[in-house]
């Protein structure tokens, strides 16, 4: 080899153990940096000819395994999709405060029915009453407050998605601009290393807040897809769009997240693509699943629970009568019902009108009095309404307007007062004639704590107007939008049932159930149909819809909750609470008196009873006392808190394990670089060594040469 070709050979190993030594450099000032990935020199010998002419640097790479880059992608994902929940599931959990305290849902039943006990032993006590009130307006507002603060929940999570979406955005228009860095790099044969750490930074962004499909290009540039192959970056980023709720009710439709191309100005363009069907992980699944599922069964829940408390206590409450007992007892709920309707009760009732002045009673005494045996008079509500007038004798007047009942006695000083009878009381899907028509609530729900109408196939539906049903996919996409016109549906109960099913087709069936006469829609699996009734909407000028009166739609048994309180009638007056019951027979027999404590200890005894409770948010239909069924209620809460921060830790920690392996090979190690930089530098000051020796023979050839 010439001194030329030496001198050459040196100079390449000069400058490739100094480039050498910067990329060490470079490597040790990264150390601490969770993004950057170890740089290695690859080196290749010069070989010109037949001749080795040096050295150089073939390429630089990155210390990346990329298989296990892509299970730690995954890992993240799963873990974003848990972690985000917690923080919230934290927040409910609070709401629902320690079960063994006075103040939590629990403790405020069990003083709902202290009170009970305490006014069973003095039944005239003002005070009692008062405290019976206020444990019953203390347990309705808990039920109410945890409804409203489980919607803000929903409503927050919802504006969570907000903050998620626009950090993908900023991701996605980030990356594709380094595409364009890393691919004119690459053409120029450059080295685009540090841009592949900073996209790949920006990629973690993205993987953590939901699931993609990345494609490498031969330039280097990558495009991004969801799941199904919706295009979020391919070429040109597009652009996530996301309208939040101004508010967050059973009622709320939320917006769709949606992809657009983006126009020369960065705003969307087009049609935009779905993409909730294409997140399975990170924090936006974690936020869509609290927002429509979980805080959405504890609402329905809540709903559920409400109903139950209502309708149970109202059972008992519309048996008894009050000392001194109303002179009017007026339906606290529109029933729907009309005149002409079937009344479709069995057994028998006692509607009395009670004279506070009776001459031989002595006082409270039965002024006038008839037990209806339903059975036994004409079929509709109208023919029990002539039955019960004629009965009385003009001594008290039922009727129904509007699909309100209401029993007054003629006479102001008089009350009234209806019971069931002992051995076979009055039937209507399970409910006494008072409660049905709910004469003598203590409980208000703002809609029907019940949808067991009672109504038969072959009745006539007497609905008109129109119902918007929106058809959900299981997550909560809107399919399609049917408008229902109940006017042009078949004229009665099982008409109506067909013609519904054929409206919902393939999404949902609808049914008459023969025991109890409700309308039951059975959604398809995979979807959820929500109803509307719109301003139209109408049942013989009760101003009850179809979906309203018959509880079609979860937002139903949800509005329950949120409407949940103390009858205002007997907030106003606790003196009108029941806590007697009727009795006597016959004209001037002693009806009520005011040391009856009868009524009080049936309120008592529901503590006691087990009520059927539906199907509701997570918990499956079962037969529970009320108390019961709160524990299954904040139990199921807590379960799936618990399940979430497992999943979590689990979650954590093989991603912690993951990462720990990708840093081993990707992460700088400080003493493996100072153990290259020595080498490099004893290379590199060989090399200086060499030019040296040889600039050394060139004086010497130059001196001979002389």
């Amino acid at each position: 080899m010439s001194l030329t070709a030496a001198l050459s050979a040196s100079l390449s190993g000069l400058e490739v153990n100094q480039a050498a030594l910067a990329l060490v450099s470079n490597n040790i000032a990264n150390a601490n940096n969770p993004d950057y990935s170890r740089k290695i020199a690859e080196f290749e010998q010069v070989v010109a000819g037949d001749l080795r002419s040096g050295v150089r640097i073939s390429e630089i790479s990155r210390a990346v395994d990329q298989f296990l880059a892509l299970e730690v992608s995954r890992a993240s994902g799963e873990l974003g999709q848990f972690d985000v929940q917690i923080s919230f599931l934290d927040r409910l959990q609070a709401l629902f405060g320690n079960p063994s305290g006075d103040t939590t849902l629990g403790g405020r039943m069990d003083r709902v029915f202290a009170a009970f006990e305490a006014s069973a032993s003095l039944p005239e006590s003002t005070t009692l009453r008062q405290e019976v009130t206020q444990a019953l307006q203390a347990l309705s507002a808990e039920i109410s407050q945890l409804d409203t603060r489980t919607q803000a929940l929903r409503f927050d999570a919802d504006q969570q998605i907000v903050n998620e979406v626009s950090e993908i955005n900023a991701a996605l228009a980030s990356i594709q601009r380094l595409n364009t860095q890393i691919t004119r790099v690459v053409s120029g044969g450059g080295d685009a290393t540090e841009f592949l750490d900073l996209r790949d930074a920006r990629l973690d962004t993205i993987t953590r807040r939901m699931d993609i499909n990345v494609l490498t290009a031969a330039e280097g540039s990558i495009s991004i897809f969801a799941g199904t192959g919706v295009a979020m970056l391919d070429g040109d980023a597009n652009i996530l769009v996301y309208n939040p709720a101004t508010v967050a009710t059973p009622q709320t439709l939320f917006s769709h997240i949606e992809v657009f191309a983006r126009d020369t100005s960065g705003n969307p363009t087009g049609t935009g693509a779905f993409l909730e069907g294409d997140i399975n992980s990170g924090r936006l699944r974690g936020l869509l699943d609290l927002r429509d599922t979980v805080f959405n069964d504890v609402s329905s829940e809540l709903g559920e629970l409400a109903s139950r408390i209502a309708d149970e206590l109202n059972r008992a409450h519309n048996d008894n009568t009050a000392f001194p007992p109303p002179n009017t007892l007026t339906g606290s709920r529109n029933t729907g019902l009309l005149t002409t309707d079937a009344h479709n009760f069995t057994g028998l009732a006692t509607f009395t009108v009670i004279d506070p002045n009776a001459p031989t009673a002595g006082a409270h005494g039965i002024a006038a009095t008839v037990t209806i045996d339903f059975g036994a008079i004409g079929a509709t509500v109208n023919d029990v309404i002539t039955a019960v007038n004629a009965g009385l004798g003009g001594a008290g007047t039922l009727s129904l307007t509007n699909g309100v009942m209401t029993f007054t006695a003629t006479n102001g000083a008089n009350g009234v007062g209806i019971v069931q009878d002992a051995t076979t009381p009055s039937s209507r899907a399970g409910r006494g004639f008072s409660h049905f028509f709910a004469l003598n609530d203590l409980m208000t729900t703002g809609v029907s704590p019940f949808f067991d109408y009672g109504f038969t196939a072959g009745e006539t539906q007497g609905f008109t107007g129109d119902t918007t049903f929106t058809v959900l996919d299981s997550d909560g996409r809107t399919v399609t939008t049917v408008t229902f016109d109940s006017g042009a549906a078949g004229a009665t109960f099982g008409g109506l049932a067909t013609s519904l099913t054929t409206a919902l087709a393939p999404f949902a069936t609808f049914s008459l159930n023969a025991t109890t006469g409700r309308l039951e829609m059975t959604p398809a699996t995979g979807f959820n149909v929500l109803a509307r009734d719109e301003a139209n909407a109408d049942r013989g000028g009760t101003g009850q819809g179809l979906s309203t009166l018959l509880g079609i739609g979860r937002d139903k048994v949800q509005l329950t909750a949120a409407n949940f309180q103390v009858n205002p009638t007997l907030v106003a007056n606790p003196g009108l609470i029941g806590l007697g019951r009727l009795q006597g027979t016959l004209v001037n027999d002693i009806a009520i008196t005011v040391g009856d404590n009868r009524g009080v200890l049936a309120l008592a005894a529901v503590a006691n009873t087990a009520a059927s409770f539906n199907a509701a948010g997570g918990l499956a239909a079962q037969t529970k006392t009320l108390a019961g069924y709160i524990a299954s209620l904040v139990g199921n809460s807590a379960l799936y808190a618990s399940s979430t921060e497992a999943l979590a830790r689990d979650f954590g920690a093989l991603f912690e394990t993951l990462e720990n392996k990708a840093q081993s090979i990707a992460g700088v190690n400080i003493d493996e670089e100072l153990a290259n930089m020595i080498i490099f530098q004893n290379a590199f000051s060989a090399s200086a060594r060499l030019i040296s020796t040889i600039d050394e023979m060139f004086e010497d050839l130059l001196r001979i040469g002389l």
